[in-house]
């Protein structure tokens, strides 16, 4: 497992979806909801990134697979944007060096903590640490960790803000600290200018995981203290390296995995078909770099991230399921056009051709909602009891939104109202009702003439 590693000099060629598949078996399936957009977020910045950590240093296969370990154990394996404060476990808890040492009893007041509470934790457990203030400030909690490899306090969201104007990066993180999960590149950067300036890189080329778990999450990596997850650091990225021992198979297309047909888009095409594909990948949110037509790296990070995130083969070049899955995905975007057909089909010209053949039945129609009383009640209780039962679910809502009346899910039905004042009609109430509810029920038609 020595010189193999170098013989990939660019991770251009790698498959970095092969690394980020090698994870415990949970983070296998798909994940859904928030997680999942999450997961998919990371991947894309992670294969939108290669300039980034070929500037910092991370540039071959062993660095890499360093890199990716220790992200997966700091991002929860890419699912988490920001670091937690919910603890349900004593465990958990102790994980803060001002816990370590306290006793059950003294950390329950910790556990399930509602998110006030969880200001105060991080206040407390950070408070005064590199560059931090006071419990008192909250800058434990304002600087708590975040992106990739959660960042955290003061100093380090200063100098990485810092650092990242070498790469034409103009960010305030001290100001706006959530700027490293609004954009997941960013953290991915920021990450690889923390390997650099911790000088990780250089452990990680000799291989050291120790030092480089404890240079991530002591901020020293000659640290005598064992890192948080330190077991878990060692073991995944040795999972990573596995892959990284036969460089062969880590290629794109390579050992058996996905290859394109001959006649696909791929690296070194020069011509139209790629700079109407490069347009159409940055409009789907895609970097491609210039659209100039010649499918280089950058057009094929483009395609790696799109067909990960479209569950096809990751094969670096544009087939016809590549192609078709673009196109269908092009579609999918401008789908507000779609209302204007369905806005011209109910209003076909059909309309007018009832006008033009009897005008004077449109005078008719006019005529009997005042003049034609057996007509009248016809539509009228038709538009009335779509009228009565939209009242009454208002009625239901604003019950809840009293919560001190228990008696609301009665008035919530749309039938005791109408019953109270069925009976109140016949003695006074009579007149008010009529204008609005005489059409709806045809018993209180009786009642005058009795």
């Amino acid at each position: 497992m020595s010189r193999r590693f170098f013989r990939i000099s660019d991770i251009e060629t790698i498959d970095l979806d092969k690394l980020l598949r090698m994870t415990p078996p949970g983070f296998r399936k798909v994940f859904s909801g928030e997680q999942g957009r999450t997961q998919k977020a990371y991947v894309r910045a992670i294969l939108e990134s290669q300039d980034v950590l070929k500037h910092y240093g991370i540039d071959t296969p062993m660095c890499l697979a360093h890199f990716i370990g220790q992200s997966l154990v700091e991002s929860n394996f890419l699912t988490a944007k920001v670091e937690g404060f919910y603890h349900t476990t004593f465990k958990g808890l102790r994980n803060y060096g001002r816990l370590k040492r306290k006793t059950d009893e003294e950390l329950r007041p910790w556990l399930r903590l509602d998110r006030a509470g969880q200001v105060r934790l991080a206040s407390y457990v950070y408070a005064g640490k590199d560059g931090n203030g006071s419990a008192k400030s909250e800058d434990g909690w304002r600087y708590r960790g975040r992106g990739i490899i959660q960042l955290t306090h003061r100093n380090n969201y200063a100098l990485f803000g810092e650092k990242l104007k070498n790469l034409g990066i103009d960010a305030d993180l001290v100001g706006d600290p959530d700027l490293l999960t609004k954009d997941l590149k960013l953290s991915v950067a920021v990450a690889a200018a923390f390997f650099k300036e911790n000088d990780l890189v250089r452990y990680a080329t000799a291989n050291e995981i120790e030092k480089v778990s404890r240079g991530i999450n002591r901020g020293n990596a000659l640290s005598s203290q064992e890192a948080n997850h330190e077991a878990e650091r060692i073991k995944w990225t040795q999972e990573a390296l596995k892959f990284v021992s036969d460089p062969a198979a880590i290629v794109t297309g390579a050992g058996g995995g996905p290859v394109a047909a001959d006649n696909a888009l791929r690296v070194g095409a020069m011509h139209e078909d790629v700079a109407k594909l490069q347009r159409d990948l940055a409009a789907l949110g895609y970097l491609v770099g210039t659209v100039d037509g010649i499918f280089g790296a950058k057009t094929k990070r483009a395609v790696i991230a799109f067909q990960h995130e479209h569950g096809l083969p990751l094969t670096g070049a544009v087939d016809d399921a590549t192609r078709g899955a673009i196109d269908a995905a092009l579609k999918d975007e401008p789908a507000p056009v779609a209302p204007p057909p369905a806005e011209v089909a109910p209003a076909p010209t059909p309309a007018p051709a009832p006008e033009v053949a009897p005008p004077s039945a449109e005078t008719a129609p006019a005529s009997p909602p005042t003049e034609a009383a057996p007509l009248a009640p016809e539509p009228a209780p038709a538009p009335l009891p779509e009228r009565a039962p939209e009242p009454a679910p208002p009625s239901s809502e604003s019950a809840p939104a009293q919560p001190p009346i228990e008696p609301a899910p009665q008035g919530a039905e749309p039938t005791p109202p109408v019953v109270e004042v069925v009976p109140a009609p016949p003695v006074a109430d009579a007149a008010p009702p009529s204008p609005e509810l005489s059409p709806e029920p045809a018993p209180p038609a009786a009642p005058p003439p009795a």
